[in-house]
């Protein structure tokens, strides 16, 4: 079960941080968590911090600012943090680098995802997005 943050649109610690400019029709895409512990859990500074160090929090909570000011997943690609789709038993994921060879790994919510004529991701079509883990998986 996934659940919003909320409010819909991200205040606090993951406010806007100003790095895409849209339009006011354009919607953030929607950020998500496959549990309600882990959203509290990365939406906790202190429990951020006790877990990663000042400097893992400051950067999951910039991944996680950047990732919910995209008007699509293909914003992401602009971005410092190697956003990717993996491959193999992680097929349909996607990660972003966050701290000392950890990802911050997530999905499309959307069932099936969005494909390219090619079959591929069509990153410009995801909108909606579920945080499924924090791992070093090499």
């Amino acid at each position: 079960m996934t659940h919003d943050i909320q409010p819909r649109r991200p205040t606090g610690a993951y406010a806007s941080t100003g790095a895409f400019l849209r339009s006011s029709a354009e919607q953030p895409v929607d950020v998500l968590f496959i549990t309600e512990k882990l959203q509290k859990q990365l939406s906790s500074q202190r429990d951020l911090q006790r877990k990663w160090g000042e400097p893992g929090a400051k950067r999951i909570t910039l991944r996680l600012q950047q990732l919910a000011a995209a008007v699509t997943l293909e914003d992401m690609r602009q971005l410092p943090g190697r956003c990717h789709e993996l491959v193999g038993d992680r097929d349909g994921e996607l990660a972003v680098d966050v701290h000392q060879g950890h990802r911050l790994i997530f999905r499309p919510t959307e069932e099936p995802p969005p494909e390219k004529d090619d079959g591929g991701l069509d990153w410009s079509q995801v909108e909606s997005i579920t945080v499924t883990e924090i791992v070093d998986y090499h």
